[in-house]
């Protein structure tokens, strides 16, 4: 468990581009006490985990907190305190934001998580070398800037360096605790094409200062 959290209270866990909820309910069935804040760009898909808190016994939804934000230029502490958050998880959030937004965004998480090393951001996105990096490479009209690309239907897809994403924690006087790059190779026995995968995955301390009062 990250950090040391006082058993009095509860924990709290803010799951930045929660999708329809499906990291906040298995963390709400895993803990009996935990508040769940959880965040996306898309109204809908908030609408979504509502929907699904209001169908859950009165006492464990209310421990769930949904709300539409677009992290990059919406302070998260209009809705969740300063300070308050233990863990916080990002998962293929930073890679859908444009590089010149990241440093926002991370910034905005920062100013949520509780300082002195006793917070924690856990990120998961793609790494530099993914195989549809390698495929995005052929087209240079989808490359929008280094390791930035668009994909058809106009999502974007960004793919880190180990460097690269301890590199913006770190400027927001994060520390990196773990980091792992993690490859697995799916073949397509149809085809029979080999497709190689990445992805990054790491763990960072939260700041020992607010975030607001960094350089």
């Amino acid at each position: 468990p990250p950090g040391d959290i006082a058993a009095a209270r509860p924990r709290v866990f803010l799951e930045v581009g929660c999708g329809v909820g499906n990291t906040a309910f298995p963390l709400l069935a895993a803990d009996s006490a935990a508040i769940v804040h959880c965040c996306d760009f898309s109204q809908r898909a908030v609408a979504l985990v509502r929907r699904r808190a209001e169908a859950l016994p009165p006492a464990e939804g209310a421990r769930v907190h949904p709300f539409v934000c677009d992290v990059t230029c919406e302070p998260l502490t209009a809705h969740v305190p300063a300070g308050s958050v233990d863990v916080a998880t990002l998962v293929f959030v930073l890679s859908a934001i444009s590089p010149t937004a990241m440093e926002a965004a991370v910034r905005n998480v920062s100013s949520v998580m509780r300082p002195g090393a006793a917070g924690r951001v856990l990120v998961r996105d793609y790494a530099a070398g993914d195989l549809a990096q390698e495929r995005f490479a052929t087209k240079d009209r989808q490359r929008l800037s280094d390791n930035f690309y668009v994909r058809g239907d106009g999502t974007r897809a960004y793919y880190f360096t180990p460097e690269s994403l301890t590199g913006l924690f770190q400027k927001h006087g994060m520390l990196l605790e773990e980091l792992a790059v993690h490859e697995r190779a799916i073949t397509n026995r149809g085809q029979g094409v080999r497709m190689d995968r990445r992805w990054v995955q790491a763990s960072f301390a939260s700041a020992a200062v607010p975030a607001d009062a960094l350089p």
